[in-house]
């Protein structure tokens, strides 16, 4: 009786040992995929600032040849609009 109960003990610290390591690796491995996230999310942020930068200058460089036409130049004229809110909304601070 005594050793079938040691025998169940010692199953039972295999198996909480064996999880134990489980978990050490699990969250290794998490730490780990979390990294690689916020490096991908850096990275993506980039791209998408590079696209921007990108859109703007073909912007630019369609409204000085005057190829802008319809919705392209409404939503060129509503950029150029907010960027001048934002700079009258700078100068507004600076003069407080």
């Amino acid at each position: 009786m005594q050793d079938n109960i040691n025998d169940h003990i010692a199953s039972i610290e295999a198996k909480l040992k064996t999880l134990i390591k489980n978990y050490q690796v699990l969250t290794r491995e998490n730490t780990r995929l979390k990294s690689q996230l916020e490096e991908k999310e850096k990275e993506n942020n980039h791209h998408k600032s590079s696209n921007e930068n990108l859109v703007q200058q073909l912007n630019i460089l369609k409204s000085s040849s005057g190829t802008l036409m319809g919705e392209e130049k409404a939503r060129f004229e509503k950029s150029i609009n907010q960027y001048i809110k934002a700079i009258e909304h700078c100068i507004a601070h600076l003069n407080k």
